[in-house]
């Protein structure tokens, strides 16, 4: 009974991952210091990148197989180059890393917010129709709202403006046209309500960031805790409560 309950499990978390479609695609990785007190320096969010390769891929897990090891919690910025265009950014947590032939390492990791099956093109996965138990763990709102970001060091003062696009329980994606934050980055937010409900405020992770055509940059954020269905309810419009569940 319990390997079937651990098996069906993982397949909802969408682990193992499968086999990426292009096996030789190339990374880069950075680890994601943990917060720290005072000002961001250009030298901390910009450090040395390492080439790694994208062996498996899925909604809610990779495999990379890199040069060194990683200790397990280790947060890793992946960034996804492509021919145009900014490349992605993604956050992934190391579970644990294995020795490999040739003085290489393998490190699995799990991503904090599952990926949209749009956005699993970053992988090199196939947009296909996902099965059953490989939904997403929240279903995902479109949604058009006002929210209001800053960095949750204590630092920052100032709240900078963003476009809410889609939430879920779990996490929402918003739109700035500056001031945007990279992976890694802990955020106090705050998203309008209908009147006459107060404005939600939240704490989050940034757990991908996405180059926009126009300049600005799409960032998915995962809550430190679930909204609850009243608070869900109240960001969105009447017309705005059909489920997106690709």
């Amino acid at each position: 009974m319990l390997p079937v309950v651990k098996s069906l499990c993982m397949r909802a978390l969408g682990w193992p991952p499968a086999r990426s479609m292009n096996a030789d695609r190339r990374v880069l990785i950075r680890p994601v210091a943990l917060p720290q007190v005072g000002p961001y320096s250009e030298a901390d969010l910009q450090s040395s990148p390492l080439t790694a390769s994208l062996l498996r891929a899925s909604k809610s897990a990779l495999d990379l197989l890199i040069d060194q090891p990683f200790d397990p919690g280790t947060r890793l910025d992946i960034e996804f180059p492509g021919p145009v265009g900014p490349a992605p950014h993604l956050l992934a947590c190391v579970v644990r890393s294995t020795r490999q032939p040739e003085a290489k390492w393998t490190a699995e990791c799990w991503l904090p917010l599952p990926l949209h099956r749009s956005e699993l093109s970053w992988l090199g996965s196939k947009q296909g129709v996902p099965l059953k138990e490989d939904r997403r763990q929240w279903l995902r709102w479109s949604c058009r709202g006002d929210a209001f970001f800053r960095r949750a060091s204590g630092v920052e003062a100032k709240f900078h403006p963003a476009t809410v696009s889609d939430i879920s329980f779990g996490g929402v994606r918003l739109v700035a046209i500056d001031h945007a934050p990279e992976v890694g980055a802990r955020l106090e937010l705050v998203l309008e309500r209908m009147p006459p409900a107060p404005a939600i405020r939240m704490l989050a992770v940034v757990c991908h960031t996405q180059g926009q055509p126009d300049g600005s940059t799409a960032f998915g954020c995962g809550f430190i805790r679930e909204l609850g269905w009243n608070e869900l309810w109240s960001v969105l419009s009447p017309a705005q409560v059909a489920t997106d569940q690709e």
